[in-house]
Parts: structure tokens; C-alpha cells; sequence
């Protein structure tokens, strides 16, 4: 029999690293944006994510939606057409993910303005800046 301390301390180590797992893939700048756009407005061209995505260039928002795809949060559909389109949308698991992530969302926004008012300066740019 495992020492209750020692069930604790399993149970507090698998739920640490799931989070560690789930920030690997959500934690870079660009692909919650990439999730909220998609759950907000359905199957979406690359093209219309990069007009919606003020300052992501091709190559990051081509490499976060690989990501996103490639952990089952995001489904690509190529469609044989000329020229060929290529729409993403939301996997169940993605929706999923947005339904959980729904109360930080309304969390945010419940607290914009004391975020705002406790962030750094952002650069003309758009790109955050690191400390």
C-alpha cells in the first residue's frame, strides 16, 4: 500500500506536469489568440487568421497551427480546389479546451482594466517585450 503522503505528492506531480504539458502547447503568444479566433467564428482560412492576428507573421502562425494540429486542438481540411484551400477549425478536444478556458476568458475581461493598468508598455510593433 502507498503511504498517503506519497499518493499526494503522485497525484500533485501528474497534475503539475499536465499543466506543464498544456502550457507547452498554449503558452507562446500567438495560439490561445489562434483557439479564441477559431472558437469564436469557426472554420477559418490561414489567410483570414493572419488578417485577424494583428503583427503573427506566416512562418509563426503556420508553425503554432502544426502545433495546435499536431496536439489534436486544431483540425486543417484542404479542400482540392484552384487554388487549393485550406480551412482550420476547432477539434471536439479544442472545443473542449475553450469551454475550460471560457471562465479565464470572462475572468480577463472582468479584469481588464486592472491588467491594463499593471502591464508593461507595449512597443509599436505589437511584439511583447521580454524582460
Amino acid at each position: 500500500m502507498v503511504a498517503p503522503n506519497l499518493a499526494v505528492e503522485f497525484v500533485s506531480s501528474r497534475l503539475a506536469c499536465a499543466t506543464h504539458e498544456l502550457i507547452g502547447v498554449i503558452g507562446d503568444r500567438w495560439s490561445v489568440l489562434v483557439l479564441i479566433e477559431l472558437g469564436d467564428h469557426g472554420p477559418t482560412r490561414s489567410a483570414d487568421l493572419k488578417r485577424a492576428l494583428e503583427g503573427v507573421s506566416q512562418k509563426v502562425l503556420t508553425s503554432c497551427l502544426r502545433r495546435l494540429e499536431g496536439r489534436d486542438f486544431v483540425a486543417r481540411t484542404v479542400e482540392a480546389t484552384v487554388p487549393v484551400s485550406v480551412t482550420y477549425e476547432l477539434t471536439p478536444f479544442g472545443q473542449n479546451f475553450m469551454a475550460a478556458f471560457s471562465v479565464l476568458r470572462r475572468w480577463a475581461d472582468d479584469h481588464v482594466d486592472k491588467l491594463e493598468a499593471h502591464s508593461p508598455p507595449q512597443p509599436a510593433t505589437g511584439t511583447p517585450q521580454r524582460a
